[in-house]
């Protein structure tokens, strides 16, 4: 997989969550330049975001096992879509709150996966 094929992703996947008027950067990068499988920075009151995915050279083979990229790009989409309630949530700093944040948007984009691939009669709605 490519820059370019992430580019792909978003694109399928932005107005999908009404986010056609931001502005929408992402690429792969390094372990040395993000913390985990993926990072997003929002730029506040601008509606532009970069987000950064995890190269498939710097996963653990147990990452590849339970991860796709897309759900990935998806998982940092719906991230920018909440992007205030993420934000007022991380200022108030309680482990428990972001735990419980992380586990909804993955959820999220797990449930959107799911129903997108089942339309296409891909994988009986699993992934």
């Amino acid at each position: 997989m490519t820059n370019e094929d992430l580019k792909k992703i978003v694109k399928k996947w932005q107005p999908r969550l009404g986010l056609s008027d931001w502005t929408i950067k992402i690429r792969f990068s390094d372990m040395r330049a993000i913390d985990g499988l993926a990072q997003t920075t929002i730029q506040n009151n601008m509606q532009n975001a970069d987000i950064q995915i995890l190269q498939p050279g710097d996963r653990q083979a147990s990452d590849m096992a339970d991860h796709d990229i897309e759900q990935d790009v998806v998982h940092e989409l719906v991230h920018v879509r909440l992007w205030m309630q993420d934000k007022v949530l991380a200022e108030r700093n309680i482990d428990i709150e972001y735990t419980l944040r992380e586990q909804s948007v993955d959820w999220l984009a797990k449930a959107m996966l799911i129903a997108e691939r089942s339309n296409k009669g891909g994988n009986n709605g699993k992934i």
